[in-house]
């Protein structure tokens, strides 16, 4: 049985393994999961559903400081953490292969970078890509077999497409691997003019090289699913069956697995009667210059296909070493103080996102820059993306000592649909450790096979706000608002008029800001009382935001007030207070649906020392940040504060009255789902919003997305994941062993009433023992 969370430490030695797997060099592989954790804490991503709240424990007598953290974190983030394990090792690849000669790369080298790069490209897909790449690409089966492997993988004849649409992908993917590999690989045609990757004549004994790629690249701990001894014609095979839109994502994990798994796949070919794997394997011949290419070229050109695969060079070591001596297959280990040194680094990018100011923002898709935001003239910019792109990073871009020094605020994995060359639609959120959010809205565009980004920044704090307006301002008077097109369009003679007009309007901006931040103080210190945060961050396609922000978990757009502590990713918070006036909370309400929502915090000293309780949390020895006190006596001041401090966590829904939400994904379905929440479970009265985590027994995590219909898209059409967790982490409901529900799927109105009725009847039950 697959358990649901995974060890910090545990996932970082795996990521390690496979970073080293892929360069035999541990130094790199170290920078590898180093740069790949710290882009998973800031990712929004289709794959990704945060559903475990896990927040930081107290450093009890008996515990050490190593034990402190509850280091977990959900396997959808792992799957996530391979996928940029593999878009982070490509730069120091194409590094290494532009050294003249490439004489430190050999063969086995090549052949791993190749069935990873297969295995990237048609992961971000779905499983049709997979199947249709590991059967045609990595092995040479025949489109009418590959049809057939399909048709067992979908559990479906109906969704197998004609002969055509797979050759025509197959081309699609043919297109991005030449443009990975290059020189290094030739295409030849076949005798039906069909275009495939010149083969090596060593193919044979790299068979054991390759099933052990593919052990390590398919999806961590998934299941296998195939049984041995099937019959396609008579046995269906349960976990790869349709069983409606709420588990088809789980699904399609199982069935990219049960490709990717060497053993899974060989259980598939017997079952419908093909040759063997190794005998069907046929892996391109490299190039390591272009003389042997050239001279290979000529030879295929007369009929001959295949050829050595150490032509023109390239180290010859046959062992798996590297160029280095390194042996892949040997690995060390990651002591503790790497692991130390990849939990320091986070911290320390938790604190420079937070004291980020705005300026200007780099967007980086695929290690490429495509736009540039100047915040002094702009708060959104828009730019077109092709069907390959995959990984987007927005970046802060700040001067330090005369040079430009960049801190990574965010990242997000485009999702791609079967049919659509381009990416799909979706609109995510991520709100950073100072309270800036940012907001990235994918669209078509309207040639095939491009997307529309969209990208716009706004704070979210007060002051902040204020502080980014006033540097425009003075922009404006002492630049003549050269970088603000409305200026830019009006009449010159204005400069002197608004450099005399901006001095005593930022003066006055500044008062004001000064005197609500006494007054917000004030008004914390008298009560500590707060409306529930609803989080979320908003996707259409994977990660959820919602109605105003906080700080929770990496695969969601959010990171945490955190000073000493990594980010942890949390999203919009809608703020919703339980009143016993009717009325009044209806007019609250309606008040704060037409202010700017602004991410609140208890108090003012959790707002300078809040440690993320939702993402994944994980120790940091010997961060400090510069003039603040030391992780140790942040975590305890932080932890002083809560409520819950001092009794143990309920474990029956039976001790269960009062419950926190938070909700991850689309706003606008958040909000009417939150709407229909509330209602049902005040009429009700077994249950109660608590006004903060610290005051709730249990907090309700709600994960919502636009769903898919069959027939057509509605917009009005959820898909939501609910979990109920207690303060240890423990998933209280669904229980796994009721076959409880954990997906809904409808209406948005139906699906909250849904929820209500499912979680009460389960509550009276436990009432009931």
């Amino acid at each position: 049985m697959v358990n649901s969370l995974a060890d910090v430490d545990e996932t970082l030695n795996t990521a390690f393994l496979l970073a080293y797997f892929i360069h035999g060099s541990r130094e790199t592989a170290v920078r590898i999961v180093t740069g790949a954790m710290a882009k998973l804490e800031v990712t929004a991503s289709a794959q990704g559903k945060r559903l475990y709240y896990h927040p930081v424990g107290r450093l009890l007598p008996h515990r050490s400081r190593s034990n402190a953290f509850r280091n977990k974190v959900s396997f959808s983030e792992l799957h996530l953490l391979q996928r940029l394990i593999y878009a982070e090792s490509e730069p120091y690849e194409k590094q290494q292969e532009q050294v003249d000669g490439a004489v430190l790369i050999n063969e086995e080298e090549m052949i791993v970078r190749f069935v990873k790069h297969l295995v990237r490209v048609t992961v971000r897909r779905n499983s049709f890509y997979v199947t249709l790449g590991i059967s045609r690409l990595l092995y040479n089966y025949s489109t009418a077999n590959t049809m057939q492997i399909y048709n067992v993988i979908i559990q479906d004849p109906e969704r197998v497409k004609d002969d055509y649409y797979f050759r025509s992908r197959k081309a699609v993917l043919m297109q991005e691997l030449k443009e990975r590999f290059g020189d290094f690989v030739n295409v030849c045609r076949g005798p039906r003019g069909e275009e495939r990757f010149e083969s090596s004549d060593h193919t044979g004994r790299h068979h054991a090289l390759v099933t052990q790629s593919l052990n390590l690249f398919a999806p961590w701990h998934t299941p296998c699913l195939v049984p041995a001894g099937f019959d396609p014609l008579i046995d269906e095979i349960p976990g790869l069956s349709f069983r409606g839109p709420d588990a088809e994502d789980h699904i399609e994990v199982n069935r990219m697995h049960a490709t990717l798994h060497p053993a899974c796949y060989q259980r598939l070919t017997n079952a419908l009667g093909f040759d063997s794997p190794d005998r069907r394997l046929e892996i391109p011949r490299f190039f390591f210059s272009k003389s042997a290419k050239e001279g290979s070229t000529r030879h295929s050109e007369g009929g001959h296909q295949g050829g050595s695969g150490h032509d023109g060079g390239g180290n010859d070591d046959e062992d798996g070493r590297d160029g280095d001596g390194n042996d892949r297959h040997q690995p060390p280990e990651l002591g503790a103080e790497d692991l130390n040194a990849v939990k320091r680094h986070l911290a320390e990018q938790s604190v420079r996102r937070k004291r980020a100011s705005a300026g200007q923002l780099r967007v980086v898709v695929d290690g490429v820059e495509r736009a540039r935001l100047d915040l002094m003239g702009a708060r959104q910019v828009r730019f077109e993306l092709d069907g390959s792109a995959e990984l987007i990073e927005v970046r802060a871009v700040q001067r330090r000592g005369g040079d430009d020094d960049e801190v990574l605020l965010a990242t997000h994995f485009l999702a791609h649909d079967e049919d659509a060359d381009g990416a799909r639609p979706s609109n995510v959120s991520i709100t950073l450790e100072g309270g800036q959010k940012l907001s990235i809205a994918t669209t078509a565009a309207g040639s095939a096979g491009t997307s529309i980004i969209e990208l716009t920044y706004r704070e979210t704090n007060l002051l902040r706000a204020a502080a980014l307006f006033s540097r425009q301002l003075f922009d404006v008077a002492a630049n003549g608002g050269e970088r603000w097109p409305a200026i830019n369009n009006s009449s010159r003679r204005n400069k002197g008029v608004a450099a005399k007009v901006v001095v005593p309007v930022v003066a006055l901006l500044i008062c004001v800001a000064c005197a609500v931040g006494v007054m917000r103080y004030v008004q914390n210190r008298s009560s500590r009382a707060a409306p529930p945060f609803i989080a979320g961050d908003n996707i259409a396609g994977d990660k959820r935001a919602g109605p105003s922000v906080q700080t929770s978990d990496p695969a969601t757009l959010t990171a945490p007030e955190t000073d000493a502590a990594p980010a942890t990713v949390n999203n919009s918070q809608s703020h919703v207070e339980p009143s016993r006036n009717q009325n009044a909370f209806e007019k609250r309400e309606r008040l704060e649906s037409r202010l700017p929502r602004i991410s609140k915090t208890q108090n003012s000293r959790e707002r300078g020392s809040t440690i993320d309780r939702n993402k994944l949390s994980m120790p940091h020895p010997d961060v400090v940040e510069p003039d603040r006190v030391a992780p140790e006596e942040t975590s305890a001041a932080v932890e002083s504060t809560r409520s819950l401090e001092g009794k143990a966590p309920p474990t029956s829904l039976r001790a269960v009255r009062k419950i926190y939400v938070e909700f991850l994904g689309d706003e606008s379905l958040n909000e009417e789902i939150l709407r229909i929440l509330i209602d049902r479970l005040r009429t009700d009265g077994r249950l109660t919003l608590a006004s903060s985590r610290d005051d709730a027994d249990a907090l309700l995590k709600v994960s919502t997305e636009q769903a898919r219909r069959s027939s057509s898209v509605d917009l009005n059409w959820a898909s939501v994941s609910v979990r109920l967790v207690n303060a240890a982490g423990d998933v209280m409901w669904p229980a796994r062993q009721n076959n409880s529900r954990s997906s809904y799927t409808g209406a948005p109105a139906r699906v909250a009433a849904e929820i209500v009725q499912d979680l009460l009847v389960e509550v009276r039950k436990a009432d009931q023992q």
